[in-house]
């Protein structure tokens, strides 16, 4: 009788293992298929410019696109 009832357990657990696959596998399709949501108000908004090192350098220093320095 004990055999028989490892045996179910066992049955129930690879039962159990291969639903919570196949139920993945269909989130994971469902989210595939759902369109992007709407972007957020922060992301509308356009960022502050990235400032690099040329901005910082002098017209002599050999860097392109560097701006005159303010004495």
């Amino acid at each position: 009788m004990r055999d028989r009832d490892l045996d179910k357990t066992f049955s129930y657990l690879i039962l159990l293992g291969i639903v919570v696959l196949l139920v993945g596998g269909v989130v994971g399709e469902l989210r595939c298929l759902r369109p992007d949501p709407p972007p957020l108000a922060t992301e509308k908004i356009n960022p502050a410019p990235v400032r690099g090192v040329c901005d910082w350098l002098p017209l002599d220093s050999g860097c392109p696109g560097a701006k005159k320095v303010r004495k």
